[in-house]
């Protein structure tokens, strides 16, 4: 269990005052992503992270209780706190679902990530998750990376380095955190590890959709993900085991920079 994701729960239910009933319509647990779509049409979504040896039983458990549907949005984002991987990646489905309903979109930039990030030649550049758009571009231009994801199938590209544990980043310059990193047992570390990087920290990517204040309390310089616009598209799609590249369609990208 994280504690950084516990406090990050925490602190979004203290941050938000809703002035409305939050109605949940619908919750799918797909084999790449998770969604929960509420009555008005807001969706947020998580990556699915399961650890097929147990989180199976928890799966029966929770349907022996009832339907995740009928219960409130705010018993959802209580999830964060387990130690279970199924019932996280609910729990921060549930947290950025809430997050999107109270996003303010009006002072989002135009800019794209790589114009944030910058990138150099003698840049070293370090992935929580490997962001494949990103470094794909990185690579062609011979940028440095270390990237950690243990789901990475092993490269030949000289500039990439796969890395094991989060303490292989210390020395990279400016580092990119998926938004799956909140699930993770290792987030604790990562959100550690942000402070002793000198150069630009960005949370990005479809779980990333927490309010940008929450992730600038952490370290982050920018968040970047994406608000769903046709959630009932992206809801079959998640259904029907499809992950990012499909229901992008059915999005809008935005990042926020810290002031």
């Amino acid at each position: 269990m994280s504690s950084q994701l516990a406090q990050l729960a925490e602190r979004a239910l203290g941050l938000i005052k809703p002035s409305k009933e939050l109605i949940i319509e619908k919750v799918v647990i797909g084999v790449l992503y998770t969604g929960i779509e509420l009555e008005d049409g807001t969706t947020g979504v998580s990556f699915t992270l399961m650890n097929r040896s147990t989180d199976h039983e928890i799966c029966n458990r929770l349907l022996q209780k009832g339907f995740l549907s009928e219960k409130t949005l705010f018993e959802l984002i209580g999830y964060c706190t387990s130690s279970h991987a199924i019932l996280r990646t609910i729990g921060v489905a549930a947290l950025n679902t809430y997050c999107q309903d109270h996003m303010d979109f009006s002072n989002a930039s135009c800019q794209n990530i790589i114009e944030i990030l910058k990138p150099a030649p003698d840049m070293m550049v370090g992935m929580v998750g490997n962001i494949h758009p990103i470094s794909r571009y990185l690579a062609k231009k011979d940028i440095s990376m270390r990237i950690l994801d243990k789901f990475m199938p092993p490269t030949n590209i000289d500039s990439i380095t796969q890395v094991k544990e989060v303490s292989d980043l210390e020395v990279v310059d400016t580092i990119l955190v998926s938004g799956s990193a909140l699930i993770f047992e290792n987030f604790d570390e990562i959100i550690h590890l942000i402070p002793q990087i000198s150069g630009r920290k960005i949370l990005l990517g479809p779980s990333a959709q927490i309010l940008p204040k929450l992730a600038f309390d952490l370290g982050f310089s920018a968040v970047g993900s994406s608000r769903i616009t046709n959630s009932n598209l992206t809801m079959r799609i998640i259904q029907e085991g499809g992950g990012y590249k499909f229901f992008k369609t059915f999005t809008e990208q935005y990042v926020f920079l810290r002031e």
